[in-house]
């Protein structure tokens, strides 16, 4: 019996290993900024992240003016990380600006609500059901600036509008094992909402 339950237990490690080893190998590294594969934030499939990709966000002086909803979730061994690569010369981290920002047309906000509520936003999208959490997520070295009434935005239905009174440069509705490191966050009528 004893045999039994020691091969049952290596079995479950040895699929547990290769579970996390066959995430990391599919993960996917998308880099944005000058030179790299995308040029906007936009661009980059954010509805389509999955366990362990990572979204490297090199410096771009003047920043990017851009809004972003973060909705899927990673795994506690392979989570979803926005990071922030700052200047090599000078050390600056890159900034999402809201003055100005622009909001790409496919994001699926739950509601329209949230896209004036933060430079980021982390929660659940228009195709997920009730109760379901974005989890996971790592956001670290951005300076993220300007989400309040002074400033505009462009929603994701082409809309020119302002922030909310209670912009964030981090608006989190819903979220879990939710990491947030290393960054600067200014010119907010709130820095940081969960």
């Amino acid at each position: 019996m004893r045999l039994c339950r020691s091969r049952t237990w290596r079995a479950a490690c040895v699929l547990a290993a290769a579970t996390s080893v066959a995430c990391r190998l599919l993960a996917a590294t998308y880099e944005v900024g000058p030179g790299q594969t995308y040029s906007k934030l936009g661009s980059v499939p954010w509805v389509s992240l999955a366990a362990g990709d990572t979204v490297n966000i090199h410096y771009l002086p003047g920043g990017y003016h851009e809004i972003i909803m973060l909705s899927n979730s990673g795994t506690s061994n392979a989570p979803i990380t926005l990071n922030g690569i700052p200047d090599p010369a000078t050390g600056a981290l890159p900034t999402i600006d809201g003055a100005n920002a622009v909001t790409a047309p496919n994001v699926p906000w739950r509601s329209l609500f949230f896209n004036f509520e933060g430079v980021i936003v982390v929660s659940r999208s228009i195709n997920t059901s009730w109760g379901y959490i974005p989890s996971w997520i790592v956001i670290q070295n951005l300076h993220l600036q300007n989400a309040d009434p002074g400033h505009s935005l462009t929603r994701s239905d082409g809309v020119v509008t302002n922030f909310d009174s209670f912009a964030c440069a981090i608006y989190v509705e819903f979220a879990q094992h939710l990491v947030i490191r290393g960054c600067e966050l200014n010119g907010c009528c709130n820095g940081f909402f969960c």
